[in-house]
């Protein structure tokens, strides 16, 4: 086993521990039932804040290294993947939205879209910047 391909997942489980750890001791209500305040930061706030700074940080190496031979050499496999990767998250957002009760409104419909988009973004950004040829290698 590689080393490399378990020390982000290992290093992200520690932060997310601790970030969760002191948002549950130390935190204060905010005006949202949803979000929590500690040291002035909102945890909503740090929530995309990570997913922007992850997208940048994936868009950076996707421009430098740009790994196009599978898109290249498969682009329906691709395809598929690339919308699987963001329409199967979207539909668990809908399941979990019928289950609940509240149903399809046009927040959730735009929430669908967004974490479609996200989904496929991500796939596309991960397949671009060398990870997926890291982790599915040979």
């Amino acid at each position: 086993m590689n080393l490399a391909l378990f020390l982000p997942a290992l290093i992200g489980l520690l932060f997310g521990g601790i970030l969760s750890y002191y948002y549950s001791i130390h935190s204060i209500k905010t005006a949202s039932e949803y979000s929590l305040l500690v040291l002035g930061i909102d945890s909503s706030f740090l929530i995309k804040s990570l997913v922007v700074i992850t997208a940048a940080v994936l868009a950076a190496f996707s421009a430098m290294i740009r790994d196009l031979e599978y898109p290249k050499t498969h682009p329906i496999e691709f395809t598929i993947e690339t919308v699987l990767a963001g329409l199967l998250p979207a539909l668990l957002l809908l399941l979990i939205n019928y289950f609940r009760k509240t149903y399809f409104t046009i927040d959730s419909i735009f929430d669908f879209m967004i974490v479609f988009c996200k989904g496929a973004l991500f796939n596309v950004l991960l397949q671009f910047s060398g990870v997926y040829r890291s982790v599915f290698s040979k």
